[in-house]
């Protein structure tokens, strides 16, 4: 396992705010009166950690989720790493057959899926043989018969410290949908191809180049609408 490091880990991370932070809050929800202080995070990833692994997950499996952003996303982020689990983020923005091929591709053993999205998960579930558990969270009337309630399991689950060694160049996180364009591709190639997505990524979405595409798109339907009467092609 390499070095086997563990400083810069998830469960680190937690354990060691717990111990400088412990009533700080950790996750706060804006549209919501929901909060959990780094203790309670580190109590409720247990919990989760533990859950996921009575379930039958061993470490390294994965376990996707299908969400806008939410308490439960960010919590997801750091429980199913916490737990030796890898965490497969997924564009919620794809079409039922772009996330098809996501899911199948990413292989994830459990799938978490906010309220909004448990049509498309339905339309999925029987294309997808890898995932053996639905984990939703929502409206409580719209759960589907069968699926797990990820905050009932939270609170039905042990708060036991988890028995997993978490190492550092364990992969902990994958972007689904960049795993499956760059399938095949050599290591350090994948590497180079994700910086360079990173680094387009922080130029496509800086404040100021924003502000400049809408100023020439005000200005270009400015200049349209002096000349002829109507809407302007953007």
């Amino acid at each position: 396992m390499g070095t086997e490091m563990t400083f810069n880990t998830i469960p680190t991370l937690i354990n060691r705010n717990v111990m400088l932070y412990p009533d700080r809050v950790a996750i706060k929800e804006v549209e919501g009166n929901r909060e959990y202080s780094f203790t309670d995070v580190k109590d409720r990833a247990n919990r989760m950690g533990n859950a996921l692994y009575g379930l039958g997950l061993k470490k390294g499996d994965r376990v996707a989720i299908l969400s806008q952003n939410s308490v439960e996303y960010t919590e997801a982020s750091f429980y199913v790493p916490n737990a030796g689990f890898i965490f497969v983020v997924c564009n919620f923005r794809l079409a039922a057959p772009e996330m098809l091929a996501v899911l199948t591709d990413s292989e994830p053993t459990a799938l978490i899926v906010q309220d909004q999205f448990v049509g498309m998960a339905q339309q999925l579930k029987d294309s997808v043989p890898s995932a053996k558990h639905f984990i939703y969270f929502g409206a409580p009337d719209k759960k589907p018969e069968g699926w797990l309630d990820f905050e009932e399991m939270i609170q039905k689950a042990s708060p036991a410290e988890l028995d997993v060694d978490i190492f550092e160049d364990e992969k902990v996180t994958i972007d689904a949908e960049f795993e499956e364009l760059t399938e095949g591709e050599e290591l350090s190639n994948r590497q180079q191809m994700r910086a360079k997505w990173t680094r387009l990524e922080a130029i496509v979405g800086n404040p100021n180049r924003i502000e400049k595409i809408a100023q020439d798109l005000v200005y270009h339907f400015e200049q349209r609408n002096a000349v002829l009467d109507g809407k302007a092609m953007i």
